[in-house]
C-alpha cells in the first residue's frame, strides 16, 4: 500500500511538474508572439490604420507585459501613435474585487499626433466616429467591463 501511495505522489510532482513547465513556456514563448499578431491585425482592422508593433513580452509569473515599437500610422502615411515601449503589471487578486487593479504602468516616448484637416475635422475623428461594438446581427453578448484602478508600488 506504501508503494502504490507513493506511486500516486509521483505522479502527482510529475504532472504539477508538467503544469509549470508548460505555463512557462506558453507565457514566456509561445503567446507574446500570437499576442503580437492579433494586437497588430484587430488594431490595423478597426482603426484602419497601418499598425506594427515590434516585440511583446509576457512574464506569467508577475504577471506583466511589455509592448516595444509600437506604430500606429495615420491615413496620410505620417506616425499617428507611437511609443518606444509599454510596461503594465496586473495584479490578478483583484478580480475577486470586481475591479482590474494594476500594479505599475510605464509608457516610454510615448507620441502622439493631433491635426485639423481642410474639411476641419480631426485626423482621429473617424475612430472617434466608429462604432466598435459587434454588429446586431451576431450572436456576441455585450459584458459590462470591470472597473479599473491603478494602485503604484510603493517605494522604501
Amino acid at each position: 500500500m506504501n508503494r502504490g501511495a507513493s506511486s500516486r505522489k509521483r505522479k502527482l510532482i510529475y504532472w504539477v511538474l508538467g503544469l509549470f513547465v508548460f505555463y512557462t513556456i506558453a507565457g514566456f514563448l509561445i503567446l507574446p508572439p500570437i499576442i503580437r499578431l492579433v494586437a497588430v491585425k484587430e488594431l490595423s482592422s478597426q482603426l484602419e490604420r497601418q499598425v506594427s508593433i515590434q516585440k511583446v513580452k509576457l512574464n506569467p509569473y508577475v504577471p506583466s507585459i511589455t509592448i516595444r515599437g509600437l506604430l500606429i500610422l495615420d491615413k496620410d502615411g505620417q506616425p499617428f501613435v507611437s511609443w518606444d515601449k509599454v510596461y503594465v503589471s496586473f495584479q490578478p487578486l483583484s478580480i475577486f474585487a470586481k475591479a482590474w487593479t494594476f500594479g505599475k504602468i510605464q509608457v516610454v516616448k510615448p507620441f502622439a499626433r493631433a491635426q485639423m484637416n481642410k474639411d476641419y475635422t480631426f485626423n482621429f475623428s473617424d475612430i472617434l466616429q466608429t462604432d466598435l461594438r459587434p454588429d446586431k446581427g451576431t450572436h456576441h453578448h455585450q459584458r459590462r467591463a470591470l472597473p479599473c484602478r491603478f494602485h503604484p508600488a510603493h517605494a522604501i
